[in-house]
């Protein structure tokens, strides 16, 4: 079993030096660089999405922002005409929007 071991190990190295001649050093260094090329483009490309998608993001979060802001008002008034119902109504609307607006902060979070 030694022996077959062996020659293995010594036939699977002269092949390794055999291929090793046949290819040329410079291919393989520009074939590299190809493709380091490659991915370097894509993360940038991956990159400007993620960015798009956390302005789009924020501007969610404003607009959600604003909302609120409004509902702060409309709340004050029911609560002033003792309306119980639509005061319930904007409470719920409230508290979905202050979910929404958590939701899309994670969201904007930069992720590695």
């Amino acid at each position: 079993m030694a022996l077959i071991t062996r020659l293995t190990r010594l036939f699977k190295a002269d092949m390794h030096a055999v291929l090793d001649r046949l290819e040329e050093p410079d291919a393989l260094l520009r074939q590299a660089i190809r493709e380091m090329e490659e991915e370097v483009s894509q993360n940038a490309r991956r990159l400007q999405a993620k960015e798009f998608e956390i302005q789009q993001v924020n501007g969610r979060v404003k607009e959600v922002e604003k909302s609120l802001g409004g509902l702060e008002g409309q709340l004050d008034l029911c609560f002033e005409a003792q309306n119980e119902k639509l005061a319930r109504n904007l409470l719920r609307r409230k508290l979905e929007g202050e979910l929404l607006l958590t939701q899309f902060r994670q969201q904007a979070q930069p992720t590695d």
